[in-house]
């Protein structure tokens, strides 16, 4: 009977322990594994889009889109004139014949020729005196510009203005000036022109003969007076 005992007894410890290691192998199969390398844990990247900044958008206004500067040289200024009395008396002398009604027109317009046809007045001055002169001149007294044109120092500019207006002058006043400026400014480029303005009205060249320009000239001017008349 005591036999009998001891092996329940043992059969219940051997339960027990059987028990116990399923149940410990159950709860070390249920822990995660063990790490073998320890990672410091890194927070996700940013969203690399939303992180990086936009492109600046410039207006056109500013600066850095504006075109470069021209390459083109300012030009430098005028230098002053070289006698700035005789200057301001040439202005004034300009300001008075064109607001004193009380001086003729044909008064006038001889002064404002005298002051272009000056060498000490400055250039500039001179252009603006003979275009207030070409607006008074009469027809008749058109050749009081002739001494100006056979002066070798008149400055081309004042030149190339009297044969511009020619043009709007009657052909008694064209021929004889387009004459006297082929003539007296031979080698130089307004000659050249107006020979051809001189052979257009003519409806022929002449050639280099100064005697047979003179005698179409007078000729034709003859006839255009008469057709007037």
């Amino acid at each position: 009977m005591e036999k009998s005992s001891s092996k329940g007894f043992g059969w219940v410890i051997g339960m027990v322990v059987v028990l116990g290691a399923a149940g410990t192998a159950v709860w070390f199969s249920q822990q995660p594994a063990p790490s073998t390398s320890p990672q410091v844990a890194t927070p996700a990247p940013a969203n690399p889009v939303a992180s990086q900044t936009p492109p600046r958008s410039l207006p056109a206004s500013s600066l850095e889109n504006r075109p470069a500067p021209p390459t083109t040289p300012t030009p430098s200024p005028e230098p002053a004139p070289a006698n700035p009395a005789r200057a301001a008396a040439a202005l004034e002398e300009i300001d008075t014949v064109l607001r004193d009604q009380s001086i003729p027109l044909d008064a006038a317009a001889q002064r404002l020729v005298r002051l272009a046809s000056d060498a000490t007045v400055p250039d500039q001055i001179r252009n603006d005196a003979l275009q207030h002169a070409m607006n008074l001149l009469p027809d008749e007294a058109f050749n009081s510009v002739d001494a100006m044109i056979k002066t070798k120092a008149t400055p081309p500019e004042l030149l190339d203005l009297l044969f511009h207006e020619i043009h709007n002058r009657p052909v008694e006043v064209q021929l004889p000036t387009a004459f006297l400026l082929m003539k007296e400014r031979a080698g130089e480029e307004i000659s050249q022109q107006a020979r051809d303005l001189l052979s257009f009205h003519l409806e022929k060249d002449l050639g280099d003969d100064p005697s047979a320009w003179s005698a179409a000239v007078q000729e034709a001017t003859a006839k255009a007076a008469q057709a007037t008349q």
